[in-house]
């Protein structure tokens, strides 16, 4: 071995060992709180995986744009066309779908958020149904009539003036 390789390798060993004797305060001021920050609200692979399967076993009338948690909330983005937010044609029966799934079906989720954007503007949500498992207690059978009125009504629905468009 070269004298050039025997000191590299001597002043990585030396490197390691100093950085094994900070103490853990020194490695959290470098990078442990950011990594903690973005990571802490990360959701694992498994779970993300079962709510997209469960998603995709459901017959949705819109399409599904995104999935993402937030604090304790699974939030799910819907698209629709615009003409469908401007008429009666809402799109209650794949929210009230969504928020039996997740809270009665397969009640893991402590809240869920349903949140419509359009196709021609998917950076602009509508229309917002928020649902929590007390609300769901009386909720309709999935293929009821009622349900429209049941989420109109019961649940927390935020609906974006349309007509100033």
């Amino acid at each position: 071995m070269s004298k050039g390789l025997i000191a590299a390798l001597l002043i990585s060993t030396v490197l390691a060992l100093a950085l094994s004797f900070l103490p853990s305060q020194a490695l959290e001021r470098w990078g442990g709180q950011q990594l903690e920050a973005r990571t802490s609200g990360d959701v694992p692979v498994m779970k993300r995986e079962k709510v997209v399967d469960e998603l995709g076993t459901l017959q949705l009338g819109s399409h599904l744009q995104e999935v993402v948690w937030e604090q304790d909330k699974l939030v799910i983005m819907l698209a629709v066309p615009a003409t469908t937010l401007h008429g009666q044609n809402k799109p209650w029966n794949d929210i009230y779908k969504i928020a039996h799934r997740f809270l009665v079906e397969v009640p893991q989720q402590q809240a869920v958020e349903v949140r419509v954007v359009t196709y021609e503007h998917p950076e602009r949500v509508e229309l917002s149904v928020v649902a929590d498992r007390s609300d769901m207690v009386g909720a309709p059978k999935p293929d009821s009539q009622a349900i429209s009125a049941f989420v109109q009504q019961k649940l927390d629905v935020i609906e974006k003036n349309t007509e100033s468009n």
